[in-house]
């Protein structure tokens, strides 16, 4: 028979419930529950190929 231990329950950061409310899809990573995905994969796309004026020089 082979014994099977239950996993550890997964720990969650200070930030867990922000990211939530933010639309993150949250997956186990190092025990924890971390943030993967927010909106979509080609929602993030798009996003990251926006300019960001915040940043330019004024």
């Amino acid at each position: 028979m082979v014994n099977r231990a239950e996993p550890a329950p997964l720990l969650r950061t200070p930030l867990y419930e922000a990211h939530l409310a933010a639309g993150a899809r949250m997956a186990p990573f190092g025990g924890w529950e971390m943030p993967i995905q927010y909106g979509g994969i080609l929602a993030e796309a798009r996003a990251a190929r926006q300019p960001d004026l915040r940043w330019r020089a004024k």
